[in-house]
């Protein structure tokens, strides 16, 4: 699921990465590169509401674009 989303071609524009950098979830969470870890983050949302996923990213990126 990661490498389809991490390749979105938008997603790589507005985020300005190589998706072939990151191969797992674990490279993606430890990245320094916001959009990747945002998309890592709501992948691993696992048993989280949509409204907790939703505040988690969107402090995230808030805090660090």
């Amino acid at each position: 699921m990661l490498a389809s989303v991490i390749g979105d071609p938008q997603l790589v524009k507005l985020g300005d990465y190589n998706p072939t950098e990151y191969e797992s979830l674990d490279d993606a969470l430890s990245s320094g590169n916001a959009v990747v870890r945002a998309i890592a983050l709501l992948i691993i949302g696992g048993n989280k509401s949509e409204t907790q996923i939703y505040n988690e990213i969107s402090n995230y990126l808030i805090n660090n674009l």
